[in-house]
């Protein structure tokens, strides 16, 4: 089985939307290569492993480490960013124009690279489907699935735009599958589009231990199924009436 398979409806566009994969060993994560891997044609919309959007470019040089969730952690907390600027639009001629637009560096391939501080919150807000669907340190995994069945509408529309939010509200499965440990991180986010409302974010996930729960019954199908290791690229929108980053298109799956 693929790893983190959003089997769960919610997750269908969120946390464990991946898919499954035959089990085997997970397989140690390899470095990205400094350059997006680009599909001849985009793959099939598909719901994200646990969540889950981008566009090819050079690597930008990070000024800060990407977020790394690595479950179980201790009780998560907010940390609040001292001087990172609030998200606002202006209006501009009846379109949208977000403050980090003219601070914009277009690279070699016709793309453009943010400020640090947008790609932090991209890091930050692209872990957060993923983190719905863990069983943090010590969480009862079964209490965690049914808490995103219950969900589902309001992770869809916080996390997801577009035709997959509605794919992650019209998700069918019979099974839920929630990591009780994972690495989770946002590797890599670059590629804007000249109007800055879209990027590319890389999330890598490995050393996944899940659980998969019947919804009919909410009977344990399989305890401690080891997830395959994976990288996701996504396509990822800035959501103006929202003030938020949201997953929009699924690029590239690949298993390292």
């Amino acid at each position: 089985m693929k790893i983190f398979a959003r089997a769960i409806l919610v997750l269908a566009a969120l946390a464990l939307a991946a898919c499954q994969s035959t089990p085997a060993p997970a397989t140690p994560l390899s470095t990205p290569a400094d350059t997006f891997y680009t599909p001849g044609a985009p793959t099939p919309t598909r719901l994200p492993t646990m969540t889950p959007f981008p566009s090819p470019t050079a690597r930008p040089s990070a000024t800060t480490e990407p977020p790394t969730a690595t479950v179980p952690p201790a009780t998560p907390t907010q940390v609040a960013r001292a001087g990172t600027p609030t998200p606002t639009p202006v209006i501009v001629n009846g379109q949208p124009k977000m403050w980090w637009v003219d601070q914009m560096v277009k690279q070699p391939d016709g793309l453009f690279m943010a400020p640090e501080a947008v790609r932090q919150t991209i890091r930050e807000m692209a872990l957060g489907p993923y983190l719905e669907g863990v069983a943090f340190g010590g969480a009862d995994p079964l209490v965690v699935a049914k808490t995103l069945v219950a969900r589902r509408q309001e992770i869809a529309n916080k996390y997801y735009i577009g035709k997959l939010r509605d794919a992650a509200l019209a998700f069918q499965s019979d099974e839920v599958q929630i990591p009780v440990t994972a690495t989770i991180s946002a590797i890599d986010v670059r590629a804007f589009s000249s109007d800055g409302l879209t990027a590319r974010v890389t999330i890598s996930q490995s050393n996944a231990i899940v659980n998969i729960y019947r919804k009919s019954d909410w009977s344990l199908k399989q305890e401690g199924y080891r997830g395959q290791n994976a990288i996701e690229i996504w396509v990822i929108r800035f959501d103006p009436f929202d003030s938020r980053w949201k997953y929009e298109e699924q690029v590239a799956l690949l298993y390292p």
